[in-house]
C-alpha cells in the first residue's frame, strides 16, 4: 500500500482540490466492509482513524491491529 487516507486527503488539499463524493463512498464502503468482516469473527479495532487505512488504486485496508480486542 502507498499511502494512507490521511495522506490521500492531504494531496488533494495540496492540490486545491477535494475528495470526490464518490471515492468518499468508496472509502467507507469498504471500510464498513471490513469493519463488519472482523466483528462477526470477534475482533475489535478500537483504533480506527485515517491514518490506520492504508489506500492503494482505490482499495482500502485496515492496519494497526495493536488495540485488536
Amino acid at each position: 500500500m502507498t499511502r494512507n487516507v490521511y495522506q490521500m486527503i492531504i494531496e488533494y488539499q495540496e492540490k486545491g482540490q477535494s475528495i470526490t463524493e464518490l471515492e468518499v463512498r468508496n472509502i467507507m464502503f469498504q471500510t464498513i466492509q471490513a469493519l463488519a468482516y472482523m466483528h462477526r469473527h470477534g475482533y475489535f479495532h478500537r483504533d480506527l482513524k485515517p491514518e490506520n487505512l492504508l489506500e492503494m488504486n482505490g482499495i482500502v485496508k485496515i492496519a494497526d491491529f495493536g488495540l485488536v480486542r
